[in-house]
């Protein structure tokens, strides 16, 4: 489950994505943050 955000600056785009895992396993994390800044390939 997440959310993420998009905005479009005169350089190129900036995304910020957040996700939560609502089925871990021992030893993983539960929430994950990502912030790009350009375009992806």
């Amino acid at each position: 489950m997440g959310a993420g955000l998009r905005y479009k600056l005169p350089f190129g785009p900036v995304r910020v994505d957040y996700g939560h895992n609502i089925d871990r396993r021992v030893g993983e994390g539960s929430d994950m943050l990502h912030v790009t800044v350009g375009f992806s390939f």
